[in-house]
């Protein structure tokens, strides 16, 4: 949890280059760029002495939300874009929610198909599926 998406840095890059004239014309390098980009911004997240959230109450609840007039915040979105934002945002999010004090990714089981995490149980269960599967095929050596 808390690792940021290089799918959504690149479309941000993509994007900034066909709106700018001069990029078009040259041998610009996207993948470069947006690989800065995200090198930058996985930095930035990590620091504890950046801290987005402001906390409200929800029906006697303490949340902690992202504020909207973050300073860095908004100058990504004029750099890279909303979606590249968006990234950032959820993975401060995330790693807030599951590590608050070291501020570093934390690795979960994580179901692709459905975009959620992974209960153990399912893991396991999909583990066994598989060793099944691949118990049964005969190999040879030679």
């Amino acid at each position: 949890m808390g690792i940021l998406d290089e799918k959504a840095f690149l479309a941000a890059c993509k994007k900034k280059a066909a709106s700018d004239v001069s990029k078009k014309a040259e041998n610009y390098d996207l993948e470069g760029e947006s690989i800065l980009l995200l090198t930058k911004w996985e930095h930035e997240i990590t620091q504890p002495d950046w801290h987005p959230f402001k906390v409200i109450d929800v029906n006697g609840h303490a949340k902690e939300i992202v504020q909207e007039d973050d300073e860095k915040l908004q100058a990504l979105k004029e750099e890279a874009g909303q979606e590249a934002r968006d990234v950032v945002v959820k993975a401060l999010l995330e790693m807030n929610e599951y590590n608050p004090s070291g501020r570093y990714a934390v690795p979960v089981l994580w179901n692709f198909k459905e975009n959620r995490r992974a209960p153990l149980d399912e893991a396991v269960d999909y583990m066994l599926k598989q060793w099944k599967l691949n118990r049964k095929k005969k190999t040879y050596f030679g």
